[in-house]
């Protein structure tokens, strides 16, 4: 997808929020679009796996979902975001713990059960300056502790 900035569109309407998700997905889409995947520093196999299926034909569906998923979540809250802790559960190496990271949540917590999905996911993290509060690496037990 080449396209003006102005004419990607993950969520519709006008309001404040919507327009602010929209926003930060739009600068997540054209940053992962833009992004060399194969200079991280992670095991060969993540890397492929990042690059063939959230890089791929998948990357604007992943983050149009992540966005609805956010803007959903927050106005059920009916709290602003700096006032919300938002965790994404076996996030793996999806969009909304990054898109969620651009957001400015009072805490953004990312977490999967397996350890090597939480090192991959710091990484690429960090390689885009997407700030993740804590990772957490463990089942539900884990996470609620």
């Amino acid at each position: 997808m080449t396209a003006d900035r102005s004419e990607i569109i993950f969520l519709k309407g006008n309001d404040p929020l919507t327009v602010l998700i929209n926003k930060k997905a739009v600068e997540l889409f054209l940053t992962l679009q833009n992004f060399d995947a194969s200079s991280l520093n992670i095991e060969e196999s993540f890397k492929d796996y990042f690059i063939n299926h959230h890089l791929g034909k998948r990357l604007f569906f992943s983050i149009q979902n992540s966005a609805h998923i956010i803007y959903k979540a927050v106005k059920k809250t009916g709290k602003s975001i700096e006032n919300i802790n938002i965790v994404d559960y076996g996030a793996g190496l999806g969009t909304l713990y990054m898109l969620g990271g651009m957001l400015h949540f009072k805490r953004m917590v990312y977490n999967d059960y397996l350890p090597d999905w939480k090192n991959t996911a710091e990484s690429i993290c960090k390689a885009l300056q997407i700030n993740i509060d804590v990772y957490v690496t463990g089942d539900i037990d884990t996470v609620l502790n």
